[in-house]
């Protein structure tokens, strides 16, 4: 029998850098990461946007709105 493992990554406190955002999305892409849990304080929907084309999941952090 044949197991596919989903994989899941984790991410907190971008606070609005999308240059690490970016980074991050490279690498969670390069390991083939499908689902992406944000762990608080994303801060803005511009933020958000740049992780377009990802399952985003995310809770929210006291800079958050």
């Amino acid at each position: 029998m044949l197991v596919h493992a989903m994989k899941i990554g984790l991410i907190s406190d971008t606070h609005d850098n999308i240059q690490n955002i970016q980074k991050a999305i490279i690498s969670f892409n390069e390991k083939l990461v499908r689902v992406v849990i944000h762990a608080g304080d994303i801060v803005s929907p511009e933020a958000v946007e740049a992780f377009d084309g990802m399952k985003l999941i995310g809770v929210l952090g006291n800079n958050d709105l």
